[in-house]
């Protein structure tokens, strides 16, 4: 009597297997980038960010005139999520951080109305930064 080989059960099991170690390989290679110190590099990074806000140009504009240059750096240096997501070279990894961010900001009630928009004080940091 020969056995199945290919069964439902088996195939489920490979195809479990495939994508947990795809999923763990893509963690591996998401680590953060100890060389990168420089904020414009880590800004760099963070731009592709823009895409996922709405209106970046409006709110970073309002909320750049509103607290200057020099205060909006500072606060984007001390917003631990998002110095945290600029150290990683993988778009997973670095938009999941700064969902992380912004979620922190919406349950700390840490919003800011600019341009009529109510948005993360994380998002109007990236925006008035990089837009």
């Amino acid at each position: 009597m020969t056995r199945k080989v290919f069964n439902r059960r088996n195939i489920l099991i490979g195809a479990v297997i495939v994508v947990g170690g795809g999923g763990m390989a893509s963690a591996l290679a998401c680590r953060p980038d100890a060389e990168s110190a420089a904020l414009g590099e880590q800004l760099d990074r963070l731009r592709a960010a823009l895409d996922d806000i709405v209106a970046p140009e409006r709110i970073g504009r309002a909320y750049r005139a509103e607290r200057g240059l020099s205060a909006v750096t500072a606060e984007f240096l001390d917003t631990p999520y998002l110095s945290m997501a600029a150290a990683y070279d993988c778009p997973a990894a670095l938009r999941a951080h700064l969902r992380d961010q912004i979620r922190a900001d919406f349950v700390a009630g840490d919003v800011v109305v600019a341009d009529r928009f109510v948005v993360a004080r994380s998002e109007c940091i990236l925006a008035a930064l990089l837009a």
